[in-house]
């Protein structure tokens, strides 16, 4: 493993396994962050020869200190979450894959219903 000089996780492997136990090859992970050491990419890379060329990427997007929307990209076909919050910076909304999901919080702050 490497890591920045914050202590940030940077670059990462692990060997990738047949059914069998006998390695296939290696899955590599790198990691990009901003200057508040908040992750802003990832990348992903199978480098085995029946996975061969698969890799993704996520990019993180961020608003008042908190994640609004991540991309995640694989094999070219991009798919994007946006997260919206409420003035008490509690999680409003979550968009992504079709999907709506909506938070209620009951008077206490306590999350009552999605």
């Amino acid at each position: 493993n490497e890591y920045d000089r914050n202590g940030n996780l940077i670059k990462t492997s692990a060997p990738v396994l047949a059914q069998d136990g006998i390695g296939q090859g290696t899955f590599e992970r790198s990691m990009t962050y901003d200057a508040a050491s908040r992750l802003i990419r990832e990348n992903a890379t199978n480098l085995t020869s029946t996975y061969a060329g698969y890799n993704y990427t996520s990019n993180y997007y961020y608003g008042g200190g908190r994640t609004v929307a991540e991309t995640h990209t694989t094999r070219g076909t991009s798919e994007t979450t946006t997260y919206a919050y409420d003035a008490g910076a509690r999680m409003k909304t979550i968009n992504g894959g079709g999907q709506t999901f909506t938070f209620q919080y009951d008077p206490n702050g306590s999350r009552k219903k999605v």
